[in-house]
């Protein structure tokens, strides 16, 4: 596919979803990695890696703010967590 075609397909997608684009430097990200997925066979590692990553990060966030004081209460507000007995394994 061209650039063109690549917009319009863009633009289609947004018009599903809403143009709720932070902004440019954005959607110039959004473009090239629709670009970089369609032309490089090795995305779905990268991606992979990248969402892993994030887990990661998210489960060492949760590990450091339960050694801080009042750390379990911390969780609780920062997810508005109700059903604690829901959330055992997370807070223990």
């Amino acid at each position: 596919m061209n650039q063109i075609s690549d917009r319009k397909i863009l633009d289609k997608f947004y018009e599903k979803i809403g143009n709720n684009v932070r902004d440019k430097t954005h959607m110039d990200f959004v473009e090239k990695w629709a670009n970089y997925v369609k032309n490089n066979s090795d995305w779905k590692k990268i991606h992979t890696e990248f969402i892993d990553s994030q887990f990661k990060m998210h489960e060492d966030f949760i590990k450091r703010l339960l050694k801080e004081k009042d750390g379990k209460e911390k969780i609780i507000k920062l997810y508005k967590i109700k059903n604690l007995k829901g959330y055992k394994e997370l807070l223990k």
